[in-house]
């Protein structure tokens, strides 16, 4: 299944028709690949884990799932194997005097207890689980591409046709993933430090070269590369431990004697031991990863842009594609509008609720630029009011309505203790109402097709 947008394609997910579920490409236990149903969270009524069952409301009698893996996956390891059930009827189970029934899972393979459920106390949503055999599954077979220029791909191929792109590796079969920009890289990487919270550390007492973190309870081993984002974009760096980090502080005292023009004086100190591993820099390896090309596909209102191989000559793509981007290349999340249309709206113009109201019944809601959206959303200062939009989801009894937004800096209210009151704290950031309602035609219309 793919989002359609003009020739743009962005793929959504594969889809078993027989079965009629989304599924995911994964190896079963004999190595060959089938197309399993999405993951889930798969319980046992009994210690041996013999008995598979799963709680959960959202399920009917005749669903299909497959177990979740147990845990996540190491650079350069194999997808587990999973099971996959066929959801059968539902369970009204509990003791006969009410205590909570006891579940089992497996971890680290082993058949362990992991919770209780309600019982007779709660809703009976209990259901049990039927193995699914891999013959009632969609079948595919891999195989291994050479690309040029360092890359291999591994495409599988359905029995109907349909294909996917695996992974990609280097040309000696070393597993390597595809990071911003296009260089395709193996192993663990650990960020600089300060790239995200907290603070920066630095390997050398003058403050001069930030460390690279790797959090300490990483089960997939010592980290092998650095990155570092700079202007010219991604680099890699060699690494060793750091024997000592240091950290900046405002300084006291002559050694760190305020500026001429009054600013606080700045001082390297050592830093306090972290849960976290810290390494120092070494040589900038960058050049000697693979870099595939960027491409930008689909001609009309929307396009996709695509990591393709290294070698122009040959369009094959290495990556799925992140989402739709407009003319002015701002990328936009699809929608699902309720007016007979898939519609792409720009992360850049999303809102989202600030938790101030402007009535004293707190029913006229104030919006905030939204964020969490990977550095896509409309919280950059130079995205003007102009642009943001509000999209109240729709339904089967109404299509979705977009209104623009207007700054605000009238009377503030909260619901405070359950009760609506006049605001006690001052918002930290600029808050918008909404102001007109707009057409739905102003956002670009997408299609969801079989291909």
């Amino acid at each position: 299944m793919h989002y359609v947008a003009g020739s743009a394609q962005l793929f959504r997910t594969f889809h078993d028709q027989q079965l009629d579920v989304d599924c995911e490409w994964l190896p079963s236990a004999g190595g060959a690949f089938h197309c399993l149903p999405p993951a889930a969270a798969v319980s046992f009524l009994d210690a041996a884990c013999e008995q598979p069952v799963i709680v959960d409301d959202s399920l009917e009698d005749g669903d299909f799932i497959s177990a979740a893996p147990q845990t996540g996956l190491c650079p350069e390891e194999s997808p587990r194997p999973r099971a996959s059930y066929r959801v059968g009827m539902t369970l009204a189970l509990g003791t006969e005097d009410g205590q909570p029934l006891l579940l089992y899972g497996l971890k680290d393979s082993k058949c362990q207890p992991t919770g209780s459920h309600p019982g007779q106390l709660g809703p009976p949503y209990i259901h049990v689980l039927k193995p699914v055999s891999e013959a009632e599954l969609v079948a595919g077979h891999v195989a291994n591409v050479s690309l040029g220029g360092g890359l291999s791909v591994r495409r599988i191929r359905a029995d109907d046709g349909a294909e996917l792109t695996l992974g990609v590796t280097l040309a000696n079969g070393t597993g390597c993933k595809l990071q911003a920009g296009g260089r395709c890289v193996p192993g663990i990487l650990s960020p600089v430090s300060g790239s995200v919270l907290p603070a920066p550390l630095y390997a050398d007492a003058n403050c001069e070269q930030r460390s690279f973190s790797l959090q300490a309870e990483n089960s997939c081993g010592p980290a092998d590369y650095g990155m570092e984002t700079q202007a010219d974009g991604l680099h890699l760096f060699a690494l060793s431990l750091a024997e000592r980090v240091y950290t900046r502080t405002e300084a006291d005292g002559a050694a760190g004697a305020a500026g001429a023009d009054g600013t606080p004086g700045v001082a390297c100190e050592l830093a306090v031991p972290s849960d976290s591993v810290q390494y120092a820099r070494g040589k900038d390896v960058t050049s000697q990863f693979p870099l595939a090309q960027q491409r930008r596909t689909g001609e009309g209102p929307l396009f996709l842009s695509r990591l393709v191989a290294p070698d122009p000559a040959r369009f094959l793509p290495l990556d799925a594609g992140d989402a739709f981007s407009d003319a002015d290349n701002n990328a936009c999340e699809v929608w699902d509008t309720h007016d007979s249309a898939l519609r792409c709206l720009p992360y850049r113009s999303r809102v989202e609720e600030a938790g101030y109201f402007q009535d004293e019944d707190c029913k006229l809601q104030l919006y905030r630029r939204a964020t969490d959206l990977d550095g896509l959303g409309s919280n950059a200062a130079e995205v003007p009011v102009t642009d943001l939009l509000h999209i109240a989801n729709g339904a089967e009894s109404g299509p979705a309505e977009l209104s623009s937004l207007t700054a605000y800096d009238g009377a503030l209210y909260q619901i405070i203790s359950s009760v609506c009151r006049s605001a006690k704290t001052a918002p930290s950031v600029e808050l918008f109402a909404i102001d007109q309602p707009l057409p739905l035609s102003l956002l670009p219309s997408v299609e969801l097709k079989e291909l």
